[in-house]
Formats: structure tokens, sequence, C-alpha cells
């Protein structure tokens, strides 16, 4: 931790690929030394760019999702460019990069996903709308293939769904 207090103390911006590229090999766990990064700029008040921080191990979280859905659960969209990989609950709620709390979503539908204007009702795996605006509207009521063990995830994302929406049918 010694290493990286010097490198924060002497850096106004702190990037991901700076942070993997010198620390990494110090870590068993990404998990571990992203506690240790946001412990130091808590105590040294350095501002810096928290998404870069916490999307270390994004490109594998958004690999393995890939291989385990193969295109966005709701359009069936396989063009890579257009596809995310989405967390479930976000992540900087739950701190994880667990594949279970991912799923791959067109770029259209994840931005929507994540603000709470649909859901997948964890019980139905039917697609849950807030109102009848953008293109989730279309798939309103499909039901979707999710992985079984995403289940506890999707639970709470559609909990937080239906405290904060009125569904509108």
């Amino acid at each position: 931790m010694e290493k990286i207090y010097n490198y924060i103390l002497n850096n106004d911006k702190i990037y991901e690929k700076d942070i993997r590229d010198r620390y990494i090999d110090l870590y068993e766990d990404t998990e571990d030394m992203l506690i240790d990064v946001d412990f130091l700029l808590k105590y040294m008040n350095k501002k810096m760019l928290r998404n870069n921080i916490s999307r270390i191990g994004q490109k594998e979280f958004r690999k393995e999702l890939m291989k385990r859905y193969g295109c966005c659960i709701i359009t069936g969209n396989d063009y890579d460019p257009e596809l995310q990989a989405a967390h479930i609950v976000p992540h900087s709620d739950v701190n994880n990069c667990d594949i279970d709390n991912g799923i791959i979503l067109d770029s259209r539908l994840h931005t929507t996903f994540d603000k709470y204007d649909w859901s997948i009702n964890p019980r139905t795996l039917r697609i849950e709308v807030k109102d009848n605006k953008g293109s989730i509207t279309k798939y309103k009521n499909n039901k979707v293939n999710v992985n079984k063990s995403s289940i506890k995830y999707l639970e709470k994302h559609y909990k937080k769904f239906k405290t904060n929406n009125i569904i509108y049918e």
C-alpha cells in the first residue's frame, strides 16, 4: 500500500491503466487493490476520476458475460460494438465484479436499465417497463433467458425499480 500511497501523493489524476500496470502484481485480488486505493484517496482527500478506478476488471467482466450470453439478452443483437456489459446491481453498491451480477445489453437499453426505467421480474423473468417510452417498450412482457445464479441480483434491481416507480399498464 505504501507504493500506491506514494503514487497517489505525487499525481493529480489517477488512471486505471497506471494503477493496474504498476501495482497489480502486488495484489492477489484486484478488489483488495481497489479497497486500498479507495481508502487512500479518501484519507488523502485527493480528487480523481473514480470511474476509471472502479472499472478495473471491466474488460474481463465483459469478456465472461459475452461467453455466457453472446448477445443482448433483450433484443438478441449480437453486433459486438453495440453491446455493453451491464451490472444488474450497480458496481458501486456491491463493489464486486461477480459475473452473476451482469448481463449483456444493447447500449441503448443499458442506460435506461441503470435508471430503473425498466427491470426484469425475478420470478417470471419478464420485462416490466415504467412507462411506454423508449425502445424497451416493444419488449415489454417478453421473457428473457438469464442465468439462474443472477436472480439474487435481479431481485435487488427489481425491488428498487418497484419502489421508485409506478408501473403504467
